[in-house]
């Protein structure tokens, strides 16, 4: 598997492993599905993915920074912000095992909450990264 996919799965777990994150919201969704919003009226999905060369002399590293999406349509931006800062915790600071047994440490250098075009949605961004070493 690639390193960007590894870190992908590892996101995934960090959040839906979260009990309290997952009392929040309607699931975790990388392909969102067709009717996303049920009784919680929020749902997060993955964003853009970036992947920038870190690498060094003898080192092949990556800069690997990954949006996490959080859709809320609870009235006002409260609610949003409340679940940011639960995926915030969730990710940030997180050590993480990757298939091929390289630990990578995430943080998260960006969060914010705006208003989505419809009016009626909230929309929560977190951005994480992390250094991921080629050790193949």
């Amino acid at each position: 598997m690639s390193a960007q996919v590894d870190y992908h799965k590892a996101l995934y777990a960090l959040m839906t492993g979260n009990t309290a994150l997952m009392s929040l919201v309607d699931g975790v969704h990388d392909r969102v599905p067709e009717k996303p919003f049920k009784t919680k009226n929020a749902y997060i999905s993955f964003g853009s993915a970036v992947v920038v060369d870190d690498g060094a002399d003898c080192i092949v590293s990556d800069i690997h920074t990954r949006q996490i999406d959080i859709w809320s349509r609870k009235v006002g931006s409260i609610e949003c912000a409340h679940i940011v800062d639960v995926v915030k915790k969730a990710v940030h600071d997180k050590d993480v095992t990757l298939e091929d047994g390289q630990i990578v440490h995430t943080l998260v250098d960006l969060s914010r909450v705006i208003e989505d075009a419809d009016g009626l949605t909230w929309h929560g961004i977190v951005q994480v990264t992390a250094s991921i070493e080629d050790i193949s």
